[in-house]
């Protein structure tokens, strides 16, 4: 296998340093980059270790240092997208309604953002017409 890193979302943060009750447990879990050699079992075990632990993830990231022959390298990934992936896909599905909710909402979201912007730069402009008028009334 490669090494696995653990990407994990601003929400997860929290849930971890809420549940972490010593700073070594904090130390231990803080370790975004954990190496699950061996089998497929072997990864399934350091992934749903780490999952119990901080209360779930975002995303897996596999990171490669093409030191392992192409060819091993291939099979450890097909192993993995083969016995591991599918273990976490059901995992996910709140992410993909949260993604889901953001696509249907992206009009009214947009509006908001761009109300927000007009009236920044409208406040800015006043302040600097404001503090233009105070000088001039000194």
């Amino acid at each position: 296998m490669v090494a696995l890193g653990l990407g994990i979302d601003a929400e997860h943060h929290r849930v971890r340093r809420q549940r972490a009750r010593t700073e070594a447990e904090h130390r231990a879990t803080a370790g975004l980059i954990s190496r699950a050699g061996g089998t497929p079992d072997d990864a399934l075990r350091v992934l749903e270790n780490y999952w119990e632990k901080i209360g779930g993830f975002g995303v897996i990231v596999m990171l490669a240092h093409d030191w392992a022959d192409w060819e091993a390298t291939k099979r450890s990934y097909e192993l993995f997208a083969r016995y591991v992936l599918p273990r976490f896909e059901e995992r996910n599905a709140w992410r993909s309604q949260s993604m889901d909710w953001m696509r249907a909402n992206r009009e009214a979201f947009s509006a908001k953002r761009k109300t927000a912007q007009v009236h920044a730069v409208e406040r800015h402009f006043a302040e600097e017409e404001w503090k233009k008028d105070f000088e001039a009334a000194k």
